[in-house]
């Protein structure tokens, strides 16, 4: 059984948004405070677990602790030359002028795709069973040719 996976989330990188409130009318006529997930979100965590099942059919879902590898790439806007010379080299999507944008727009926090990422994979026919699981993360945001998430998961062994 393999204790490594590795898949790639094709298109944009997105970030993990955060929850909004609305107000609800309940049964009882009052109105009430309702959590929920931006759809958007709800949308880029199905396709990260649908990448991740079409390219790792061969899986069985990790139950110790793992690390987790998110690399999240962008095209760089054509306009922006600093950013094109970096693509070549896979270096960071970040320019001396602080510009961070990409083809389509605005760069994501990093610390947000990983955490959309980590949602994603979690499950019941996922790669884990829970994102607490993941006890080592390591996470870059280049700019490069392909826009999308490069996610490596790989199962520790406990100490």
């Amino acid at each position: 059984m393999a204790t490594k996976y590795e898949f790639f989330v094709d298109g944009k990188p997105h970030g993990k948004d955060r929850p909004r409130l609305c107000m609800q009318k309940g049964r009882d006529g009052k109105l009430h405070p309702v959590v929920y997930t931006p759809a958007e979100t709800r949308q880029y965590e199905e396709c990260t677990w649908r990448a991740f099942l079409a390219q790792c059919s061969d899986y069985h879902t990790l139950r110790g602790p793992v690390a987790l590898e998110v690399i999240a790439i962008y095209v760089p806007a054509k306009d922006d030359p600093a950013a094109l010379e970096k693509m070549a080299e896979s270096r960071p999507a970040y320019n001396a002028a602080g510009r961070r944008t990409s083809k389509d727009g605005r760069i994501a926090d990093l610390d947000n795709v990983i955490k959309i990422i980590g949602d994603g994979i979690q499950g019941k026919a996922a790669a884990i069973v829970d994102d607490t699981q993941v006890v080592q993360v390591s996470g870059r945001s280049i700019y490069g040719p392909r826009q999308g998430v490069k996610v490596v998961i790989k199962a520790l062994s406990e100490e």
